[in-house]
């Protein structure tokens, strides 16, 4: 089953992320002339520079850090719509403006890995980590049903492999906007009877939080356990 994507080109226009504020540094000077007047900082008053959200966003697509890329790349699709400012070149043209090749590259592939499904940094951190590994790309928020109706959505699905991966934070079961008045014991107990409706269907399912997110070796082990391969060496 294919995983729900949205594409960046030149169709589309850039999305916002957050501004920052900083002393000037030594940013990479783009060649053309075209992208250097998107990336300038500007002087806000007080003795610093402020980076206009289209420089904030290259500078971290560009960056060797995929899983960071990736995040950033998911926020722009995800809010591409409603964040776009008319004044912005697409994404797509930055692309083409990109003198560096090894930046190129980078942009070219966070933009391509975009997924507006994705939920959160950590599930955007979490994929780029499988994707770098050569694991196969997963379904995001996938939804699943029993006999007795629908069971809930899964963060990570391969439908060929039986397998569901979910990561865990600490938001679900504490924060009010998503437990829905609920105590942590009722999300707890709620999530427990999800999860064996889910195994009683066939479903397996691994596990995670944000501390394997932040030591890769874990993550890794834990979804190599659950089966997953590389996609050149499961073919």
């Amino acid at each position: 089953m294919a995983s729900s994507r949205s594409h960046l080109g030149k169709q589309r226009r850039p999305a916002s992320v957050a501004a920052s504020t900083h002393r000037r540094h030594h940013h990479p000077q783009p060649g053309p002339a075209g992208l250097k007047a998107h990336l300038e900082t500007r002087p806000d008053g007080n003795g610093f520079r402020v980076a206009a959200h289209t420089l904030c966003a290259w500078e971290v697509l560009t960056a060797p850090d995929f899983p960071a890329a990736l995040a950033t790349a998911d926020a722009l699709a995800k809010h591409s719509d409603t964040l776009a400012l008319e004044t912005w070149p697409t994404l797509g043209a930055l692309i083409d403006m990109t003198p560096y090749p090894v930046r190129k590259r980078r942009l070219e592939r966070a933009l391509d890995a975009a997924r507006a499904s994705s939920e959160s940094v950590a599930e955007s951190m979490s994929r780029a980590l499988m994707l770098e590994w050569g694991f196969p790309e997963p379904v995001l928020q996938q939804d699943h049903f029993d006999e007795r109706g629908f069971i809930g959505r899964s963060d990570f699905c391969w439908p060929e492999l039986k397998l569901i991966g979910e990561f865990d934070g600490t938001a679900k079961y504490l924060d009010a906007s998503m437990t829905q008045g609920a105590s942590a014991r009722d999300v707890i107990r709620s999530e427990k009877d999800r999860e064996n409706r889910l195994r009683a269907a066939g479903w397996r399912i691994v596990r995670w939080q944000w501390s394997d997110v932040m030591h890769p070796e874990r993550l890794r082990a834990a979804l190599w356990s659950a089966g997953l391969r590389p996609a050149a060496a499961a073919a």
